[in-house]
């Protein structure tokens, strides 16, 4: 619980799955249509106010350079199976909360839980609707690894313990060359790297927010 207080990230777990995007300290500004007067820097990302990150996350494209993924023509179908959660609660801390003493605490900005392949609940805050874009932060690590064993069953990658340079050969010749797919699955290349999100002199906070910059 709180690694989700500070990012947006997916909690995964047996035949349950939880997203949840979250936005950090006292929710303001949350309306759509002000999204463009709260917008921060993007070199700044990391140090957004909580109405900079709501406006800014749902909007990434009028901030940064994106590129579209266009869906398949025969998505997965995720039927729906609703529940009423309003009488669920969970203890933390020693205090009991419900799913809405969760999300006015921790703003919380969509919730959707899948159980069995079903979804059985849905919920947007802060603004948000089902058709609202998020940026999604460490969840693209699970979407990443998912497509990376979907490679390796249809045959395109041999296994996870090939070197990462044979399939990324701009990465040859640096500290990441001799590291297998496994070891940054696992985030555990042990290449030095400070991600100290407090730290503006961190890797993480002064690194430039485009791809060859991180390559660099």
């Amino acid at each position: 619980m709180p690694h989700l207080r500070t990012t947006c990230n997916a909690l995964l777990l047996p035949a349950l799955s939880l997203l949840l995007a979250v936005a950090c300290g006292d929710a303001a500004g949350t309306d759509p249509d002000d999204d463009a007067a709260n917008f921060g820097t993007i070199d700044n990302i990391l140090f957004w106010s909580v109405p900079e990150k709501v406006a800014g996350f749902r909007n990434m494209p009028s901030l940064t350079p994106t590129r579209s993924i266009a869906a398949g023509a025969n998505p997965y179908p995720l039927p729906r199976k609703e529940s009423d959660l309003s009488g669920f609660t969970f203890v933390f801390d020693d205090t009991e909360l419900s799913i809405d003493d969760y999300i006015r605490r921790y703003n919380v900005a969509g919730l959707l839980v899948i159980k069995d392949g079903f979804v059985v609940y849905e919920r947007y805050e802060l603004g948000n609707t089902a058709d609202s874009r998020w940026m999604s932060w460490s969840i693209a690590k699970s979407v990443t690894s998912l497509l990376v064993g979907a490679a390796i069953q249809d045959g395109y990658i041999k296994s996870v313990d090939e070197k990462v340079s044979d399939y990324l050969p701009r990465l040859k010749d640096s500290s990441y060359d001799d590291l297998s797919i496994r070891a940054l699955l696992q985030m555990a290349s042990g290449v030095a790297w400070n991600e100290d999100y407090a730290d503006p002199q961190s890797d993480i906070n002064t690194i430039k927010w485009d791809t060859l910059s991180v390559y660099e």
